[in-house]
């Protein structure tokens, strides 16, 4: 079966706002998952984009770059604003990020340090902030803040497949 593309994806959400702490135990839980993914790789591997795709540190750049547009989303969300900042498609700050030339470690930290501060951000939700809503705009849907924190865990899901697709290649499994 072939694996459906982020773009592609569609979204029902429908979890109670109480939620949102199960769905903060997978935030917390990416950090982690991207150390175990690439601790036995050299770092050239880790720069090998396979397939033409983006290679190990690209992904997780992503991952970094998108982290400010969740914060700000959550605090749009706080600040009852109708609609949230659309996501630039195109991943220009991704392409531009000259992740290749970082190191793993340093990214994986500067998106921890971001990652703690968007769930900082959903553990200081007042109760009338919880089930406020916003409009996003690819998506066409209203999101609330669990419906946020859901979508950034499917996106973080998403690439750290991506990543582990990319490992099994690099490895020959």
């Amino acid at each position: 079966m072939k694996r459906t593309a982020w773009i592609d994806r569609k979204f029902a959400f429908s979890a109670p706002p109480g939620w949102i702490y199960n769905v903060i135990s997978r935030l917390e839980g990416t950090t982690s998952r991207l150390i175990a993914l690439t601790t036995d790789l050299s770092d050239p591997q880790l720069s090998e984009a396979t397939s033409g795709k983006w290679s190990i540190k690209e992904h997780i750049g992503h991952l970094v770059d998108l982290e400010s547009l969740h914060i700000h989303r959550l605090n749009q969300l706080k600040t009852g604003a109708d609609y949230l900042t659309g996501a630039d498609m195109s991943n220009k700050a991704t392409d531009a990020g000259d992740h290749n030339q970082k190191n793993v470690g340093e990214l994986i930290s500067a998106f921890g340090m971001l990652r703690q501060e968007f769930i900082a951000g959903l553990h200081d939700l007042t109760a009338e902030q919880s089930f406020h809503k916003a409009l996003h705009p690819r998506l066409v849907i209203f999101m609330r803040p669990i419906d946020l924190a859901e979508f950034c865990a499917e996106h973080d899901d998403h690439h750290l497949t991506s990543i582990a697709e990319v490992k099994t290649k690099l490895l020959g499994r």
